[in-house]
């Protein structure tokens, strides 16, 4: 005889309530790819967009004056944000970023979850589709080398104090609203068939949470059709 899965395990398909708004961010040492995009941005974006525009244009680099236009061209201002710059500009300051990064040793040795608190999410209701698993702990150097009995010894980088964690993607996050327009105080799962079809669903981007910031739910389909069942079975 098969074994029933456990109903407490959350998987691809279940829907589930936010009880803590941390959003999951990234697993990571201190330092990201992102916080160094931006110091390359703030430190040196002006000479890129310079050596970016020199280059297309002769065999010398053109600078700006101090109120931030070109000699040629006085209505080009500075563009502070990368993400409004162009391709080759991106592509540029990403692997600055990166260099930035190793030089900076990534902030420490020390591999953690980096969440956003929002706190409009908490109760809200998704539906989970993906799972991943991420591991924090702190980085130890591996090992490789000859011994003076000439035996090669080998030992691979491993995290101490290793924790691993589920990470579950949520789409479809929704929260009951009245045909009114007015926001329930508190989104649920509604069960009620005089309810369901006054309230709409309110779709937003699919976000990533840990798996103990949230509790299980009833699929609300499966609670509309026993609902179904019962009503039918009371005629």
């Amino acid at each position: 005889m098969s074994k029933k899965p456990d109903p407490n395990i959350i998987r691809v398909g279940d829907r589930v309530k936010i009880l803590t708004p941390n959003l999951f961010i990234r697993c990571g040492y201190p330092l990201g790819i992102q916080d160094m995009i931006k110091e390359i941005d703030q430190c040196f974006g002006t000479f890129i967009e310079d050596m970016l525009r020199s280059a297309g244009k002769g065999d010398k680099m053109v600078f700006r004056d101090q109120n931030g236009k070109y000699p040629d061209r006085p209505e080009d201002m500075i563009v502070f944000e990368s993400e409004e710059k162009g391709r080759d500009y991106r592509d540029i300051a990403r692997i600055l970023a990166y260099e930035r990064l190793k030089l900076k040793q990534y902030g420490g040795n020390t591999r953690s979850i980096h969440t956003e608190t929002i706190d409009d999410l908490k109760g809200k209701v998704g539906k989970v589709i993906e799972i991943r698993f991420v591991h924090t702990g702190t980085y130890q150097r591996g090992y490789s080398g000859y011994s003076y009995e000439g035996e090669y010894d080998y030992e691979p980088s491993y995290l101490s104090d290793e924790q691993t964690h589920k990470i579950l993607t949520l789409s479809n996050i929704v929260t009951p609203k009245h045909e009114d327009g007015e926001y329930m105080e508190t989104p649920m799962l509604v069960s009620d068939l005089d309810l369901r079809h006054r309230l709409v669903e309110i779709e937003m981007e699919p976000i990533r949470i840990q798996a103990l910031f949230v509790e299980k739910v009833r699929n609300p389909d499966e609670e509309y059709r026993v609902n179904n069942s019962i009503m039918e079975m009371s005629w």
